[in-house]
């Protein structure tokens, strides 16, 4: 069948299931072909091997049930580069990209040896990103998370990006992770933080997909970093930043929380929506 055929079929409203969105059409047609969009675009006549066409339908079939589009091709772009992921990680935001920007323009104004570490990695999007974007020889780069099965995920991308030199553990919060009191340290945490109430209430492709241990936390979604500031505190760290990416509705809780930090200077950053999505913390 031609691609032109094949997308009137696959994109004419079903009974019973949920109508597919034509971007996620074309990012399953690109997998399967291994075709550029715009080429795909560019060729509705583009004809289709039968083995293609079966593949696509199974895929096609599989995200009508909500089944998100990373998990059926297994991988997603962040950041400019290509991530694998599966059903034991979440799948990367573009709005955790801000994070990454706010954290690379932290460091470029305090150029300084920094040993920077991303608690629950997940797939490694964050921490990867930053040992493939910051290669001045200045830093150090450790990815924690208590998951098993999402450091094996982190570890592919690790080699898959040639970033031999980023430590991946397995650490619930600091509890492997040793660290000098005099270090430069930047924490960088994008911890589980939904309220149970609202991960009862989120989409099907988040709440029957995606892994829950990376994305409730407790009544108020507010237990990890209750859990990780009082880590922090008890270190008595003296150089260190601490990056958060939160729920909008968290701010006035976590500055509650953060208040032992009061010699601190504290910053409220918003995403590209103009939600207010991340906290930093820093030494003046």
């Amino acid at each position: 069948m031609t691609l032109g055929a094949l997308q009137k079929t696959i994109l004419s409203p079903h009974e019973g299931s949920s109508p597919l969105p034509p971007e996620d059409f074309f990012v399953l047609l690109a997998f399967v072909t291994s075709k550029t969009k715009s080429f795909l675009l560019a060729h509705p006549e583009y004809e289709l091997s039968q083995k293609e066409e079966e593949l696509l339908m199974r895929l096609v079939a599989r995200r009508r049930t909500h089944e998100p589009v990373a998990y059926l091709t297994g991988q997603k772009e962040f950041y400019g580069r290509i991530f694998n992921v599966n059903k034991h990680v979440l799948i990367p935001r573009p709005e955790t990209e801000v994070l990454i920007e706010e954290v690379l323009k932290h460091l470029k104004h305090k150029p300084r040896p920094t040993t920077l570490i991303d608690l629950g990695t997940g797939s490694g999007a964050i921490i990867l990103t930053l040992a493939s974007e910051l290669t001045d020889g200045m830093y150090s780069f450790i990815g924690s998370d208590i998951s098993l099965e999402a450091q094996r995920v982190a570890l592919g991308n690790k080699k898959q990006l040639n970033c031999a030199h980023v430590t991946l553990i397995k650490s619930d919060l600091l509890e492997n992770i040793l660290v000098g009191q005099d270090e430069n340290i930047c924490l960088i945490a994008n911890l589980p933080y939904l309220p149970i109430g609202m991960y009862e209430d989120t989409e099907p492709d988040v709440k029957n997909f995606e892994p829950s241990i990376a994305l409730v936390s407790g009544a108020d979604g507010l237990d990890h970093y209750r859990r990780l500031i009082g880590e922090i505190h008890s270190l008595e760290l003296k150089n260190f930043t601490l990056f958060l990416e939160i729920d909008p509705g968290q701010v006035s809780a976590l500055q509650v929380l953060l208040s032992p930090f009061a010699t601190h200077s504290l910053a409220v950053i918003k995403d590209l929506t103009g939600r207010e999505r991340f906290i930093k913390l820093s030494t003046k």
